[in-house]
């Protein structure tokens, strides 16, 4: 008997087999392409908070802000973060009298926080 070629059940079960194969590398491939998404606009909601973080630090860094009182400060402090997804609210420190400004920037899932 001369076998030449492949048999109807070889062929079938080589594009089945192909086939499984290849839906397991599309979910490989798109779990990772997903998470690289996530990946970068983590970077970018980080990046922009900082951004906003620079702002505040420039604004509190002002000498007609260093010359004010707390509560002035405050009141400052909560109408420049109006409009810009930040808060500005009173802190004060255990133990501690003095009342500081504690600003939040917020961006996506990213939240940064610094005591002025």
């Amino acid at each position: 008997m001369n076998k030449r070629g492949f048999t109807l059940i070889e062929s079938i079960l080589t594009i089945v087999l192909m086939a499984v194969l290849g839906f397991m590398a599309a979910q490989l491939l798109s779990t990772s392409l997903r998470g690289s998404a996530e990946s970068v606009a983590q970077v970018e909601a980080l990046s922009e908070a900082v951004s906003g973080m620079e702002e505040c630090i420039a604004f509190f860094n002002t000498e007609a802000m260093l010359d004010k009182t707390p509560s002035q400060r405050l009141a400052e402090a909560q109408a420049f973060a109006k409009g810009r997804e930040m808060t500005a609210q009173a802190w004060t420190a255990p133990g501690c009298g003095t009342a500081n400004v504690l600003v939040t920037v917020k961006r996506g899932a990213v939240e940064l926080s610094r005591v002025f």
